[in-house]
């Protein structure tokens, strides 16, 4: 079983202040704009340390942690899936290595696990070629209860094609230039879009499309820096969304900005290695919690956790670089997937120790 442990040993109080320094030096062409630079408040509820780890996700309930582990044998690669369960601190194993095999073609890999309700979760498996498996866990029984071939491709398609529908009218656009601005864009708090098309010929601009139809232009293609839209999310009155210095999938840097009453605010500028991606984890009125992915999930390479607030931006740093960060909505928690001597480690904390902060 994964080894778990309920705080961070003696060398956290003197590691951040190390890595920040160990970062600011081999990331030495990050440009911080504004933002504040801090270690992550607060102590860590639950680690999980003891391999290789990732893909983390709550519940939605937020009872039960699911998260997946990277096991190589004879250089395969496995997997592993085990759910952790906070009420009691116990932590059991839904799929092996061994069961994984069945799912391969030169390798195992899971690249999602969704939750379908409290009680099923899947997993996306990919055989290390061309096929994925979709296996569904029933969690009270531990128990396999569905398996089927899976395409990922097809759930984006079909969520792009539901984006589509809710919104009545459409802009009058080319269907290849409409279907290009929704797969690049995304869906706000208040139901509306922030879209991008990235057609041929056509101006990659920026709108923001609400469900009656109204188009609000948010930021010009022909700015300097303008390139593709990489996620935003809705605080109060404000968009922030992140974009790309190019469109052309070979991004070096990328800005932060702000969007409120017409004007444009670049919180942060950094380094990428591909297109970044802002995902959004909480916000209240009071602040937005979310987390920036600069380089591919290959790579060792710092993914950024922020606050904004009235007092402006803060990146928060973990023990180690940023792999991905996950949020459970319900218990208002948060799961960081960090690098640690090559492998990757999961830590739990508060929301609310970022909401107290700041």
């Amino acid at each position: 079983m994964p080894k778990l442990t309920a705080s961070w040993p003696r060398l956290r109080k003197v590691l951040p202040a190390i890595l920040l320094v160990m970062q600011l030096l081999a990331f030495s062409d990050i440009v911080y704009s504004d933002p504040i630079v801090d270690i992550i408040p607060g102590e860590a509820i639950l680690r999980i340390d003891d391999g290789d780890f990732v893909h983390p996700v709550f519940s939605p309930n937020g009872a039960l942690l699911a998260y997946s582990k990277v096991i190589v044998e004879n250089q395969t690669e496995l997997t592993e899936v085990y759910l952790h369960e906070f009420s009691s601190g116990k932590t059991r194993r839904l799929l092996d290595a061994a069961n994984s095999r069945n799912y391969a073609t030169y390798k195992a890999f899971i690249y999602r696990l969704e939750w379908i309700s409290n009680q099923r979760l899947r997993a996306y498996i990919s055989d290390g070629d061309v096929d994925t498996t979709l296996v569904e866990f029933d969690v009270m029984t531990d128990s396999v209860v569905d398996t089927r071939d899976g395409d990922l491709e097809m759930d984006w398609y079909e969520k792009t094609n539901r984006w589509m529908q809710s919104v009545k009218p459409l802009p009058a656009w080319e269907p290849e230039v409409l279907r290009t601005a929704f797969e690049n864009g995304m869906q706000l708090a208040d139901g509306s879009f922030l879209i991008q098309p990235q057609y041929s010929g056509v101006e990659a601009n920026i709108y923001r499309l609400t469900t009656d139809g109204n188009l609000t232009l948010i930021r010009s293609a022909a700015e300097p820096s303008a390139g593709a839209l990489g996620g935003a999310l809705q605080f109060n009155e404000s968009l922030l969304f992140i974009q790309s210095e190019s469109s052309g999938g070979h991004s070096k840097r990328a800005e932060l900005l702000r969007y409120d009453n017409d004007e444009i605010e670049i919180l942060a500028s950094m380094a990428t290695t591909t297109e970044p991606r802002l995902k959004p984890l909480f916000s209240n009125r009071s602040i937005a919690l979310f987390f920036v992915s600069t380089a591919r999930t290959y790579e060792i390479n710092p993914g950024k956790l922020y606050t904004y607030s009235a007092s402006g931006l803060t990146e928060w740093l973990a023990p180690g670089m940023l792999y991905d960060v996950v949020a459970s909505a319900t218990n208002k928690m948060l799961a960081l997937v960090f690098w640690q001597n090559e492998h990757r480690v999961i830590e739990i904390y508060s929301v609310d120790n970022f909401i107290q902060v700041r």
